[in-house]
């Protein structure tokens, strides 16, 4: 006769046959209702409960054990979404919104996400910010797979993270390259100093890389050179 250890199901299910947990309730789940179902954590043995991971809206799911968070946003770290990564040049508040990643005019930038940590990201955001009030600011985004891309204004970066302050510019789904140029004059850069762009790169899959590039271009002066980019790349993985 099987011992009543070979059942056990942690009060989260009913025995057949002496053997079998029949079917695991409270958010269980495995051969004994031993472990929280995906999107729970906690320690459901000897009648233990799970809750819903905890992640401020920067992911779905997490640590069946621990609760820490699987970020989907790049940037965004911490066991529970809600910090971000200064130390690599992410700015923001992802209790109130997201994390940005400072663009450099003038420079490009690869990320390459690849790595087995990256594997939950989805999305990426970054921000540029016109230094020279008389210059159109041209984009350049292209990555090794379909991303959708949004890109804001606000008039100040401040302004932007605040709910509704954002203005909208472009809305592009499923592409894999996005170039234009943002004009000083529609967008008034000498009376908005702090004029801040918001680009967000979303709805990727693992393994992806990246590239963004902005530069500055003046008409009709650098008509002859609009296509010359001053860059000095950067290469960025990020783990």
């Amino acid at each position: 006769m099987l011992s009543l250890s070979a059942c056990q199901c942690n009060g989260h299910s009913k025995c057949i046959n002496q053997s079998i947990c029949e079917k695991c309730e409270n958010l269980t789940t495995g051969k004994h209702c031993e472990t929280c179902i995906s999107g729970f954590y906690g320690d459901p043995t000897n009648g233990g409960r799970c809750q819903p991971c905890k992640c401020n809206g920067h992911a779905s799911l997490c640590n069946t054990n621990t609760g820490k968070c699987f970020c989907t946003t790049k940037g965004v770290k911490g066991d529970e979404c809600q910090l971000c990564e200064v130390e690599n040049r992410y700015q923001g508040n992802p209790l109130k919104g997201t994390c940005y990643y400072t663009l450099l005019i003038d420079y490009q930038f690869t990320f390459s996400l690849s790595q087995e940590d990256d594997r939950y990201y989805t999305a990426i955001n970054f921000v540029a910010t016109p230094d020279e009030q008389n210059r159109d600011l041209d984009m350049f985004i292209n990555a090794s797979k379909n991303f959708n891309l949004n890109i804001t204004w606000a008039a100040s970066f401040s302004a932007g993270t605040q709910a509704g302050e954002e203005m909208p510019v472009v809305s592009k789904t499923n592409i894999k390259e996005y170039k234009d140029s943002f004009s000083n004059e529609k967008f008034d850069f000498r009376n908005h100093p702090n004029i801040t762009f918001f680009v967000y790169v979303s709805n990727f899959t693992w393994p992806i890389k990246i590239q963004v590039r902005s530069t500055f271009w003046s008409q009709p002066a650098d008509i002859a050179k609009s296509f010359q980019w001053r860059l000095t790349p950067l290469i960025w993985t990020l783990r």
